[in-house]
């Protein structure tokens, strides 16, 4: 999945868990997710 904040932006992201629960939105995502990989979208 990607992602483009509002200054431009763009952030990969990948989901990894099972759909449990989780308040805090941390487990399952992938340790990379949230890197940088363009900017000026």
């Amino acid at each position: 999945m990607y992602g483009v904040d509002q200054t431009g932006i763009v952030r990969w992201y990948r989901y990894t868990g099972q759909g449990e629960e989780n308040v805090t939105g941390v487990r399952g995502w992938d340790p990379r997710s949230g890197n940088t990989i363009g900017i000026n979208w």
